[in-house]
């Protein structure tokens, strides 16, 4: 009887241990089967995403991406440089995501009247490069000393001297005026509500390629001309 028992113990803990190894191959291959579902589902979203972005998309993403690799090359001359490309990539991703949620909306109101989901990220869709206009002018800020840790002022003076044979900003003075003054700062300040009522005129026509033109044409100018000023303070 205990032979017996013995052989059939040993049977059944065989038959248990396939068993387990038999249902942790079954796991396995279900997680990989759900991984690989997961994996083409992200690319099928991302390949939507893209197809959906236009001009802009492709100014704003690639500003991302070229001031990302920066990052990555000068990490050492800023502060928090995985802070920053963190920041960078959350940006990309929210770009992405609202344009492909428009997209999807205005694909699945087609046809029909417009309701108010449509109108409602369609007007996010157009008027979100305003507020990554504002990100870029802060971020710039950071980006001062991305290439050289130290100022090159006078560098930049010298060039300024050796070119025009006096000092700039000297001789401009001799045309200052507090009125004049003024009139330049309030030109300056403008340009962004310019952009604003420009683009208010173009959404009320929709004039939709003319309103994507002055963006993409904007954001460069204006990413300029605040890293300019933001070098002379």
């Amino acid at each position: 009887m205990n032979s017996a028992d013995g052989k059939n113990h040993g049977r059944n803990e065989g038959a248990i241990v396939w068993r387990e190894e038999r249902g942790g191959g079954a796991r396995t291959a279900e997680l990989e089967a759900g991984g690989q579902r997961i994996a083409g589902w992200i690319t099928r979203q991302l390949a939507a995403a893209w197809a959906a972005c236009g001009a802009f998309e492709c100014v704003a993403l690639a500003y991302l991406a070229a001031s990302s690799a920066l990052i990555a090359v000068f990490a050492e001359n800023l502060l928090h440089p995985v802070k920053l490309v963190s920041v960078q990539a959350l940006v990309a991703t929210v770009i992405l995501a609202l344009c492909l949620v428009e997209a999807w909306v205005a694909e699945r109101a087609r046809g029909r009247s417009e309701t108010f989901s449509v109108k409602f990220w369609r007007f996010w869709r157009h008027w979100y490069p305003h507020l990554f206009f504002l990100f870029c002018f802060e971020e710039l800020g950071k980006f001062v000393h991305l290439v050289t840790p130290g100022w090159q002022d006078a560098k930049l003076m010298a060039a300024d001297h050796w070119l025009t044979g006096v000092d700039p900003a000297v001789w401009l003075e001799q045309f200052a005026a507090p009125a004049r003054n003024d009139f330049m700062q309030f030109a300056y300040l403008t340009y962004f509500g310019y952009l604003l009522v420009l683009g208010g005129v173009l959404y009320y026509r929709r004039d939709w390629r003319e309103y994507w033109s002055v963006r993409s044409v904007a954001r460069p100018v204006a990413g300029r001309a605040h890293h300019g000023n933001h070098q002379l303070h």
